[in-house]
């Protein structure tokens, strides 16, 4: 299976697609597709960026059940939340691919 770049609209391969997936589903704010309201995470404002405070834990619990819900191309899925200095958060998402069993990882910014 192939998609489609979100940003230069060219075809992508599967792990590729399965990490702009990824990516859609933990930086979308639940409540902000207007046809998919359930869509997201809610540790998100409208803005995109995280709501303060943050609690690493629902972060974390968050993002595993919106990856279950939204991403069906993956499975064994860990995720672990760091907080930088500046108090940005990264989401690293490390995961396996479904069908073909590949490992893999992804970095989230906020």
């Amino acid at each position: 299976m192939v998609g489609i770049d979100r940003n230069t609209g060219k075809v992508i391969g599967r792990a590729d697609s399965i990490k702009q997936g990824i990516k859609t589903v933990l930086t979308t704010a639940k409540g902000s597709r207007l046809m998919r309201r359930e869509f997201g995470v809610g540790f998100l404002a409208d803005s995109g960026a995280p709501k303060p405070p943050f609690n690493v834990d629902q972060i974390r619990q968050q993002a595993l059940h919106a990856l279950a819900e939204y991403e069906p191309r993956i499975e064994d899925v860990d995720v672990s939340v760091d907080q930088s200095i500046d108090g940005s958060l990264v989401l690293k998402v490390r995961y396996s691919d479904k069908d073909s069993g590949e490992r893999a990882a992804v970095d989230v910014l906020y």
